[in-house]
């Protein structure tokens, strides 16, 4: 047993979902909205997010995806100038990387519990979604 009371095949099911979302979801919102100026040929910042192919690539540089989580959040990127995903989709990759950085919380060190903060809630935004565990993110008011 895992974290959470979870066995591992629930945990190798919740990957194989995560890593499907990855490659539906994320990889062409990255390809759409991320790799012309943080891709091979231009790398704005000195962050290249073309190499991250799938959930594991992600897992290991959980560090350059704070950062896209932030930018994300904060609605910083992409920048004004340039095409802008739906608030849909948007949403769609912040909770997929809160979802995966929750996947690997329950794998490795045991998971936060209900009651942490994501990104999100410590920004003050107003959303609600279900993490993997089905424990809800609160809404404030």
């Amino acid at each position: 047993m895992y974290a959470d009371g979870l066995d591992k095949d629930t945990l190798k099911f919740q990957e194989r979902q995560l890593e499907d979302q990855f490659q539906r979801v994320v990889l062409p919102f990255v390809e759409t909205h991320c790799v012309s100026c943080h891709g091979p040929r231009y790398t704005e910042a000195k962050f290249d997010i073309s190499g991250f192919r799938s959930l594991r690539d992600v897992v290991v540089g959980h560090r350059h995806w704070d950062l896209v989580l932030e930018k994300l959040v904060e609605e910083e990127m992409p920048p004004e100038d340039e095409e802008q995903p739906s608030a849909e989709s948007r949403l769609a990759v912040i909770q997929w990387i809160e979802a995966s950085r929750h996947h690997e919380a329950l794998l490795n060190a045991g998971h936060p519990g209900c009651g942490s903060r994501s990104a999100i809630e410590q920004r003050g935004i107003r959303l609600h979604y279900s993490r993997l565990n089905r424990c809800g993110y609160p809404t404030h008011t």
